[in-house]
């Protein structure tokens, strides 16, 4: 069964500028599931 990422071309994040630790948890969570920044898949 292919990965969530995978039925996508392409995913968007959106996180507010001044969220450096929204950014930093979103990065993690990320990391967790395979997907490490940057990616071609997903764009913040």
């Amino acid at each position: 069964m292919p990965s969530l990422i995978d039925l996508f071309d392409k995913s968007y994040i959106i996180n507010l500028p001044e969220r450096r630790d929204r950014y930093r948890t979103m990065r993690r969570e990320l990391e967790k599931v395979g997907i490490f920044l940057p990616s071609d898949k997903v764009e913040i």
